[in-house]
């Protein structure tokens, strides 16, 4: 079974637009006002911020599978797409939502996020046991469907 979330900007387009506006603005009076090159690397930084929210969210396309015993992250980027990650379902500790996220606070080492959407409303977090080494433990933020969230509530030893 494979799943992919369809794409939510919204909340990304406000977040960038004035990213991208206030960065060109800065470019622009750094000849005007003093202290030329501070004004300068404002903008940069502004530009740079804009640039890896483009690449990280809008340019990405993610897609999710599970085949059997394995989740499988794959992302695409133009024509590239590479596998992110391959987690054994046996490791699987908890699933959580986000109001039981919240709540619970699972204590992890490391975490990756394969979500589609800026801001996305769907998430999923998925706590595993990192290389099946049992204090090591992993979160993996996903947008599933909720067929592949009961399947992989399946694995899941109370």
């Amino acid at each position: 079974m494979h799943h992919a979330p369809k794409k939510d900007n919204g909340k990304l387009i406000a977040l960038c637009l004035p990213l991208i506006i206030l960065s060109f603005i800065l470019f622009f009076l750094s000849n005007l006002l003093p202290y030329k090159g501070l004004w300068q690397a404002a903008g940069g930084i502004l530009l740079v911020i804009f640039l890896f929210l483009n690449l990280r969210f809008a340019l990405a396309l993610y897609r999710y599978q599970v085949d059997g015993t394995s989740l499988m992250v794959f992302r695409k980027q133009g024509k590239r797409e590479e596998k992110l990650c391959d987690i054994e379902l046996s490791s699987a500790l908890a699933l959580y939502n986000d109001e039981e996220y919240k709540t619970k606070k699972p204590k992890y080492e490391l975490c990756y996020n394969f979500c589609q959407s800026f801001a996305s409303s769907n998430r999923a977090y998925f706590l595993f046991t990192f290389n099946d080494v049992q204090e090591k433990r992993a979160l993996v933020i996903f947008e599933p469907s909720e067929e592949m969230k009961n399947y992989i509530k399946t694995f899941i030893k109370e």
